[in-house]
């Protein structure tokens, strides 16, 4: 089992077994419901509408929930840490475990959970599952506990296993979209019925949780997404001009990322003193490795906040987000975005204030939005100042305060409907 190596992924960035795996759940469980008996059907739909009523801040007891306080919490990650919001889910469970919480962790479709670099998150255990279908029997075995389940595919199996209440977060994923191109008709419906479960959701934007109000009729806990500690507070300076350094975030072979296209159009900028930087998940095409000064991959937390700061300027190509980490990470290290309006940046970006937008997979539009931060010192002081007091909001203490919130008012009282009427 080697934890480092790179997951491969499809082209939404899900592991490439992702569709084998959520066939088979789609199957598995819609056997499953269908078996319920109609009194169990109900049970769930109370859990639901106790839920509903938890976010919304009008909690009320249900006839067959049953209460179980406890400060044991199971994070279930879906997949390898290295793809999607993985990283925040771990943040999130670290500012659980703060606040008192015995943190286990049980990985499905990924095994680096285990890897020595997380060491230092303080979880009671780290457990990688080898097959998505033993997740409801490991679940079980730590009975009882809070259940915190990072994707819908496995809230099934997290109600399934009886040992707990289960929250579900979403920091933004693709088949969360608001309108989600390349999914079937069974596989969206089947995302439905998912969130129809006795779930308390967490949304990590206002983005997502305005798609759970829209897609799926649910009322979600705002819980941001949190930018790590290591963006805040350096004392980092931007290398002397020229060359102008551009930094340009994001995986290459994930189609929404705009990764190619941009590196392509600031490719002729290398010409006339800007030096572009690449921080990527993994290594480059050779199609691609030609067109960049540098390439950093892998880096950790420490090693992307440096990178940034090493930077007169970002570039997030991205036209679908949830929220989109790095431009405020950028903003953090007082180093101006330009970045795409993805959906999630809505919820910070304010155009010429902040940061430059452009329209996705404008390459022009691109360019000359780098060419005026190098132009204007005016502007570029601007967006710097500006940005900062904007990446304050997600500063981590801010976020771990909410979740300590949560946890003081709520925490005891999420609904919990086990099936079968077990206990």
């Amino acid at each position: 089992m080697n934890q480092d190596r790179p997951p491969v992924l499809d082209r939404f960035g899900f592991p490439a077994r992702w569709q084998v795996h959520t066939r088979r759940e789609i199957r598995r469980v819609t056997r499953a419901l269908d078996a319920l008996p109609a009194a169990d059907h109900a049970r769930l739909d109370d859990g639901r509408c106790a839920a509903e009523a938890l976010a919304a801040g009008k909690a009320r007891p249900t006839t067959d929930s049953v209460p179980v306080p406890n400060r044991r919490v199971v994070l279930v990650l879906p997949f390898p840490i290295q793809t999607g919001g993985m990283r925040v889910q771990l943040q999130l469970a670290k500012m659980m475990r703060d606040e008192g919480a015995e943190v286990h962790v049980r990985q499905v479709r990924g095994d680096d959970c285990v890897a020595g670099r997380y060491d230092d998150l303080g979880f009671t255990s780290r457990v990688p599952l080898a097959d998505p279908r033993h997740l409801a029997a490991a679940l079980r075995d730590l009975a009882p506990a809070t259940l915190l389940v990072g994707c819908w595919i496995d809230y099934f199996a997290a109600v399934e296993s009886g040992a707990g209440p289960v929250i579900g977060y979403s920091a933004g994923e693709p088949t969360l979209r608001a309108e989600p191109a390349g999914f079937d008709r069974s596989f969206l419906d089947f995302a439905y019925r998912m969130h129809q479960l006795p779930v308390t959701l967490w949304a990590g934007s206002r983005s997502v949780r305005n798609i759970f109000r829209d897609r799926f009729h649910r009322t979600a806990e705002l819980i941001s997404v949190p930018i790590a500690r290591e963006m805040f507070d350096r004392d980092f300076a931007a290398p002397p001009q020229p060359p102008f350094r551009v930094v340009v975030v994001g995986p290459e072979h994930i189609t929404t990322k705009g990764i190619p296209g941009a590196l392509r159009a600031l490719m002729p900028l290398r010409q006339q003193g800007f030096h572009i930087v690449w921080i990527s998940p993994q290594a480059p095409s050779e199609s691609l490795a030609h067109t960049v000064d540098e390439v950093h991959t892998g880096l950790n937390a420490e090693g992307v906040a440096a990178t940034l700061a090493s930077g007169h300027a970002l570039v997030f190509p991205s036209s679908v987000e949830g929220l989109g980490n790095p431009p405020l990470e950028a903003m953090a290290l007082g180093v101006p975005a330009v970045l795409c309006a993805n959906g999630g940046s809505a919820e910070y970006a304010v155009p010429e204030m902040n940061c430059v937008q452009v329209p996705f997979g404008d390459a022009e539009a691109l360019r000359a939005a780098v060419c005026r931060l190098r132009d204007d010192p005016a502007l570029a002081d601007r967006l710097r100042t500006a940005g900062r007091h904007t990446a304050e909001r997600y500063r981590p203490e801010n976020i771990h305060r909410t979740v300590g919130e949560f946890m003081a008012a709520k925490f005891d009282g999420l609904p919990f409907v086990p099936l079968g009427g077990s206990s």
